[in-house]
């Protein structure tokens, strides 16, 4: 089904109910820090210590994550959770697919993407450690994110995306939602994202010249997606969509990160059923959560978002 961009889809509801409320930004501790670059334990570990921590406070999420935490679902909400952790519903949404996407296209394993050395952590490093490793100072390797100095920078963990911040509920239950494929391609086969906004500084030629260099490597706007704001995050597809012009897919992208930077269109949901929504049900589900963390009761009411940095 074709992503509509005039309403929010079914899971806007209960996922942006569940991200306002305070006990749902609770991180999820694995007990294992990064140091040195890699988390101190592995991969199955830090998913079933954070399972046994949600086990002993939170076990109606355990319900709405279907009984158990995933070595998928936890994978995916530790990236979500470091590279977009503020964003809306959607745009997490859209970063989780991005990565299943990337996964696909790619033909590794999420593990194989995201902690090839058998280990999650941060994609960049600081500049000691690029020196230390033999990068020399000014070299710039696999990008170096929107805050860091891109001359000094390097990426040399060998990891597609940052895995650095233990998740927090919200970010596990997006994750689960993506996982079980509740949210049906809402971001148009995106492989990848950005956030751009860390350029508007710089001014319009900055942007127009980002979205001609994602060109350069045949990596085009997904398009507008409800709940999205391009500024922070770009999501783009690999190959230009079918029926455009290259010039026309840029010029589209350019469009997007044109300033002055908008505010996102207020929408409501898309109507229930064919060519519409999905059921409403997992809304239910996170209310038995919200009962029993003492927060709220009852059907969630529509939300609307307005702009959100």
């Amino acid at each position: 089904m074709a992503t509509r961009t005039d309403c929010y889809p079914w899971w806007h509801e209960p996922l942006t109910a569940l991200i306002a409320q305070p006990w749902a930004k609770t991180t999820v501790p694995s007990g294992c820090p990064i140091v040195g670059g890699n988390a101190t334990c592995s991969p199955e570990q830090m998913r079933a210590n954070s399972e046994a921590w949600l086990q002993q406070r939170y076990p109606q999420v355990l319900v709405q994550l279907g009984g158990s935490l995933t070595l998928k679902t936890y994978t995916l909400g530790r990236y979500m959770h470091s590279e977009v952790g503020s964003g809306t519903a959607e745009e997490r949404v859209a970063v989780g697919e991005a990565a299943l996407n990337q996964m696909a296209a790619s033909n590794r394993t999420l593990l194989q993407m995201l902690a090839p050395q058998g280990y999650f952590g941060p994609i960049h490093a600081d500049e000691s450690v690029c020196l230390a490793r033999g990068y020399a100072r000014g070299t710039r390797r696999n990008g170096c994110g929107g805050s860091a100095d891109p001359n000094t920078c390097c990426a040399p963990y060998g990891r597609w995306a940052a895995t650095t911040r233990d998740p927090s509920i919200t970010s596990l239950v997006c994750a689960h939602y993506v996982a079980t494929g509740q949210t049906d391609n809402f971001a148009r086969g995106a492989v990848t994202q950005w956030g751009p906004a860390a350029w508007i500084k710089q001014g319009q030629a900055r942007l127009d010249r980002f979205v001609a260099q994602a060109a350069n490597g045949n990596l085009y706007w997904v398009g507008d997606l409800p709940g999205v704001d391009p500024f922070h995050t770009f999501l783009v597809r690999e190959g230009v969509p079918l029926g455009t012009f290259k010039a026309t897919a840029i010029a589209e992208g350019q469009r997007a990160l044109a300033l002055p930077r908008k505010p996102m269109p207020t929408l409501t949901l898309c109507p229930e059923g064919p060519g519409g929504g999905g059921p409403s049900g997992g809304e239910i589900v996170l209310a038995v959560a919200g009962l029993a963390a003492g927060v709220f009761a009852g059907r969630f009411a529509a939300r609307r978002l307005g702009f959100m940095v």
